[in-house]
């Protein structure tokens, strides 16, 4: 029998025996007797003294039986030094670590005292995913934990979470799994882990297990509060792209989409394909490209179908191409990069600058009304109008009462670090 079967067999039984002495010990408590003499009479203390003893070697097993669990797991989890967070030995010595709209250096180090430090580098990564795949040339990885999803685990049982300092050092907080709930993170279905741990920054990319060491579900990020999502999320978010529009998110941080008739009619446009959304600090947004452009060519070959847009995406890529774009009607040349840039804190001579939200915060959208329709939200920042780059807020209302009953209006959002565009019809 393996050993931590053995110790959790034993602490199980140790407290049943515990249980059934107080049990029984209460059902054979003596009653009110007449002879005094025959009544044997232990200090008031004793009883509860028992209980504080056995309580007391009950938690201090459960204290070694998770301090001997972080040690058993202590090769599965690594950090990363230049991304600055957790991450989780995966199959073949891949990485698997959160990710929020995240771009990751080029080349990054796994960080495990006392062992060899990895070299990593980015392999399945796209900002709309809450996790990343990092690979590594290690040529002889320590082997994966068991990992299961969450329905082969029921509520109730023990639980840790297991991180790395910034120093590296394991660490490690224990607590109880609480169940499971589908959620949305990120835009994508994820099934999230609930527990009484309380979660903190430090935990990022840090994994959850059960008491036997399998891999419960990963912490990351979504919609700005940390979360645990099952592995069986991480599975279905690290497949292969198998479609030209996955690999472009994955690759540049851009959607791109055959042109419906209104956006055909809308944006003056008799072929190409749409740009719907890009994000912030990828290649697509470095380019110039914003919702709404229609790609029309790439190197003077016309797009027509999502097929067309395969050279940027296939294995071995130019570093750059030549995109001809229609915007407002007017044909403009775009130069893209297909290599990142990676992830890089800080900027010339060591300054970090903060994107600008810049736009007009959406402060309310009214229940059923266009805005709805085309999926608006509170807090939302409107950065285009129609094409226009609006001065105040009350050229936003009227522009959008200007114009024509049935004519859409085009209008490109931030949320986040994504931006797209809407047609508010």
């Amino acid at each position: 029998m393996k050993q931590s079967e053995q110790r959790r067999r034993y602490i199980l039984v140790l407290a049943a025996v515990a249980a059934g002495i107080l049990v029984i010990g209460g059902a054979l408590r003596p009653g009110p007797h007449d002879d005094a003499e025959s009544v044997a009479i232990s200090a008031p203390s004793e009883g509860p003294f028992l209980q504080r003893m056995t309580r007391r070697r009950s938690v201090e097993d459960m204290a070694q039986y998770f301090a001997d669990l972080a040690q058993r797991i202590e090769p599965h989890v690594v950090r990363l030094e230049k991304a600055g967070r957790s991450a989780i030995v995966w199959d073949g010595g891949a990485l698997a670590t959160a990710c929020d709209a995240c771009r990751f250096p080029a080349k990054d180090v796994a960080v495990r005292p006392s062992q060899r430090d990895w070299r990593v580098w980015p392999e399945r990564v796209a900002p709309n995913l809450p996790a990343a795949l990092l690979e590594t040339s290690e040529e002889e990885p320590p082997r994966a934990t068991p990992r299961y999803s969450a329905e082969f685990f029921t509520a109730g049982g023990w639980a840790m979470a297991a991180w790395r300092t910034e120093d590296g050092r394991l660490s490690y907080s224990a607590g109880q799994y609480l169940g499971s709930a589908r959620n949305a993170c990120k835009g994508i279905e994820a099934t999230e882990l609930r527990t009484n741990i309380s979660l903190s920054e430090q935990m990022y990319g840090g994994g959850l297990f059960d008491v036997d060491g399998v891999l419960m579900g990963v912490v990351v990020r979504c919609d700005g509060e940390l979360a645990v999502i099952d592995v069986g999320t991480l599975e279905r978010s690290f497949r292969p792209p198998q479609i030209v529009a996955e690999r472009l998110m994955a690759r540049y941080g851009m959607l791109a989409g055959e042109l419906s008739p209104v956006a055909r009619q809308a944006l003056s446009a008799e072929y190409g394909l749409q740009v719907q959304e890009v994000w912030t600090g990828w290649e697509a947004h470095r380019a110039g490209l914003l919702p709404g452009d229609v790609i029309v060519s790439i190197e003077s070959q016309p797009t027509t179908s999502m097929a067309d847009l395969e050279p940027l995406v296939l294995p071995v890529a130019r570093e750059l191409f030549d995109l001809q774009i229609l915007r407002q009607g007017t044909k403009r040349r775009i130069r893209l990069s297909a290599r990142a840039e990676g992830g890089d804190r800080f900027g010339p001579r060591g300054l970090a600058v903060a994107d600008p939200m810049g736009g007009y915060a959406v402060t309310a959208v009214e229940p059923g009304s266009p805005a709805e329709s085309a999926g608006l939200l509170p807090g939302d920042r409107l950065l285009w109008v129609d094409f226009r780059r609006p001065e105040s807020a009350r050229q936003i209302r009227e522009i959008l009462k200007d114009a024509a009953d049935d004519a859409p209006v085009f209008a490109i959002v931030r949320r986040g670090n994504r931006i797209w565009g809407a047609f508010i019809a």
